[in-house]
């Protein structure tokens, strides 16, 4: 019955191979046009706008996961004694992707398959992860500056535990700036190149 059965799945998938594409082509662009609102709405919460109208608002909420940003999910704090700020998540996130992709490779290399095969696939995580990439990076940047009754002091926006004053946070935003050339502005680069 079994066999039966993954006979006729893989009939019914031959039968349906463009439709099925077509369809997958869709969810992604649906699940890429899903990550842009979350980040637009984050973005414009964070500015100090107006909450969204319902039903908007209830709907972004429910699909804010789609986001893929696991630094909010992992308890990442968890791996170190000291305190995992904005910098230790942008590394994180920075260089996942290319580990992942590094590890691929490496593994359809030892099993001897051609790594032209997945580029597509690649491309898509790619694209699944560009917006929390982004996000990521672009949060390196923006201080916000608070009154101590003295000379004040700047905090990254994103991470108050990050003073905007410190030699950490200039490497912090040099690292960004290569991220952003490498991830924010190559991604789309190498997209539209490839065309």
């Amino acid at each position: 019955a079994l066999v039966r059965a993954k006979a006729y799945i893989a009939a019914w998938s031959d039968r349906r191979k463009a439709w099925l594409s077509k369809l997958k082509q869709r969810g992604l662009d649906l699940v890429v046009c899903t990550q842009i609102l979350v980040v637009l709405k984050a973005n414009h919460v964070s500015v100090g706008g107006a909450t969204m109208a319902q039903p908007y608002e209830s709907y972004l909420s429910v699909v804010s996961a789609i986001d893929f940003d696991f630094t909010e999910f992992l308890p990442l704090n968890c791996l170190s004694d000291e305190r995992f700020d904005h910098f230790d998540a942008l590394v994180a996130v920075t260089l996942a992707p290319a580990m992942a992709i590094g590890l691929a490779a490496g593994a359809l290399r030892l099993a001897k398959r051609s790594i032209a095969n997945y580029k597509s696939s690649v491309v898509q995580v790619l694209i699944l992860a560009y917006s929390m990439l982004s996000r990521q990076i672009f949060q390196s940047f923006r201080c916000d500056e608070f009154d101590d009754g003295g000379a004040g002091v700047r905090v990254l926006a994103v991470d108050a535990s990050i003073d905007c004053d410190t030699d950490r946070y200039t490497v912090m935003v040099i690292y960004a700036a290569l991220s952003a050339a490498v991830y924010s502005f190559g991604i789309p680069l190498a997209l539209f190149l490839a065309l």
